[in-house]
């Protein structure tokens, strides 16, 4: 971008400068600096004022547009996530001296699901500092967020929404409303807050409807749903609103697949309906906002930044057969709430795959560290494997959430009990964490377990993928080591998970 380029050469003189009083007096270096700063600023209003018109330009082309007929779209019905929940776990027999046959299990899929590319940051260029407080005008909304308070300034000449209606050109007003220069002031919000709080594409979703829930608090929810598709098209979302009957929502791709919401298959698409629904489908349109391409990417590079004054004890967790494994540690409910607000994904990896809490999880791995310092990877595995079967009771997640849930491996240390999906998830987030090795998850009729790529000589049950052997390690099969399965799990349909590294 000519703005960024500008900007390293700035920066590069300045750089230079900074020797200047060996090579020039130094009324002639502020000189020089005042000059420099004065060609920038013009360059910046330039570049605003640009970026204001073009704004503009395709809003009230969009505006336009939305005035049009829209069309009438069938939804489907929402994925449900698998159910991998034995009635009960299971104990394993008392192991004997001798060496466990070495068995191989027939292997009927591997999935591997490529790695995520990020979406691009916000590009907004909102060069005014951003005022928190609101001190310059005076209208201001003020709503928790996941622990935090978050104040957004509002123009004090901003008109608010006042939809009565959900036909084409009403909601065609209401956007060319939203989309005058008064209203900057809420997207620069939206940069700065996710900015702040290092928040993801969902987490600024939530950030985006928490606000305009707020802002229209006691109005109808429409003008809500209007705004917030306003604003996530301005950062580059591909959100769109839909009717049904007199009520307006919005949908937008989310990646990777969700489950428990319905959706749209649109120009290639599958768009998430978040907001209500009738059984005689809704209208919308086939055409994004201009520039409006991204996805909502769940995947995270960071952890929120969020909760930082609602850190909870931890139970004790400790394993039976090593004592000297035991241990809680403080978690964080702002997080804990906001990995609860998170659209339940399809894929089991996507929840070993992100970055885990460090204040959570280091108290965990010091313990876990300390315990095995001495041990070998196999003697490493078989430690970790009996704290994840004995450390956590175990429930279904009906029984619990009563609905289906798959865990972070933070969260495991947060409610009070787990089911085996989520003993799968933490026994592999430890291990890879703690040794390196190599982890895959075992997928069974009704089960989810995990196998190890070991270094070392292993025998035991072991499924091939890609000519190498993993050994079966089952967190729910109580008392169990690596390489023992469960005996009354199906073996017939066993798809292997692999995890990207």
């Amino acid at each position: 971008m000519e703005r960024k380029a500008f900007i390293r050469i700035l920066s590069v003189a300045f750089l230079l400068t900074s020797f200047a009083p060996q090579i020039a007096a130094q009324n002639d270096f502020e000189e020089y600096k005042a000059k420099i700063r004065k060609d920038f600023n013009q360059f910046q209003e330039k570049t605003q004022n640009e970026f204001n018109e073009y704004r503009k330009k395709i809003n009230r082309e969009f505006a336009e547009f939305l005035s049009k007929n829209w069309e009438h779209f069938n939804i489907e019905k929402p994925v449900k996530q698998d159910k991998p929940e034995p009635p009960k776990p299971v104990i394993a027999p008392q192991e004997s001296n001798k060496e466990k046959p070495t068995i191989e299990i027939p292997v009927n899929n591997v999935v591997k699901k490529e790695k995520p590319k990020s979406n691009k940051p916000i590009d907004f260029p909102a060069e005014l500092p951003y005022e928190e407080d609101g001190s310059s005008c005076n209208s201001i909304t003020s709503f928790p967020f996941y622990g935090e308070q978050i104040t957004f300034s509002l123009n004090c000449k901003t008109k608010e929404l006042n939809i009565t209606n959900t036909d084409e050109n009403t909601i065609s007003n209401a956007w060319k409303q939203l989309s005058s220069e008064e209203n900057n002031i809420i997207i620069k919000g939206c940069v700065y807050y996710s900015e702040k709080y290092k928040l993801n594409d969902w987490g600024i979703f939530k950030l985006v409807e928490s606000f305009t829930k707020a802002h229209h608090l006691g109005d109808n929810i429409n003008n809500a749903y209007v705004e917030q598709a306003y604003i996530l098209s301005q950062l580059g979302y591909d959100a769109r609103i839909y009717r049904t009957g007199n009520k307006l929502g919005i949908m937008i791709p989310v990646e990777p697949e969700i489950a428990d919401y319905k959706y749209l298959k649109l120009d290639g698409k599958k768009f998430y309906l978040f907001g209500p629904s009738g059984s005689d489908g809704i209208y919308t349109y086939d055409r994004a906002f201009e520039g409006a391409t991204k996805s909502l990417n769940l995947y995270r590079k960071d952890i929120p930044v969020v909760g930082k004054d609602e850190i909870v004890q931890s139970n004790v967790f400790a394993s039976k057969k090593y004592p000297e494994i035991s241990c809680s540690t403080k978690i964080n409910k702002g997080l804990m709430d906001f990995y609860n607000d998170i659209p339940p994904v399809l894929d089991y990896t996507y929840y070993v795959q992100q970055p885990c809490d460090n204040e959570t999880m280091d108290n965990i791995c010091s313990v876990l560290r300390s315990a095995t310092a001495d041990k070998n990877e196999l003697q490493t595995v078989n430690m970790i494997l009996d704290f994840v079967q004995q450390g956590f009771k175990y429930e279904t997640d009906d029984k619990q959430f009563g609905r289906e849930k798959y865990n972070f491996p933070e969260e495991t240390f947060y409610y009070k009990a787990c089911d085996c999906d989520d003993r799968a998830i933490l026994f592999s987030t430890l291990v890879r964490e703690l040794t390196k090795l190599d982890v895959v998850l075992i997928e069974y009729p009704n089960h989810l377990a995990t196998a190890v790529k070991f270094n070392t000589q292993v025998s035991g049950d072991y499924v091939t993928v890609q000519g190498n052997k993993y050994f079966i390690c089952d967190p729910t099969y109580i008392g169990a080591s690596a390489g023992m399965s469960m005996p009354t799990v199906d073996t017939s349909k066993l798809r292997v998970y692999q995890i990207w590294k």
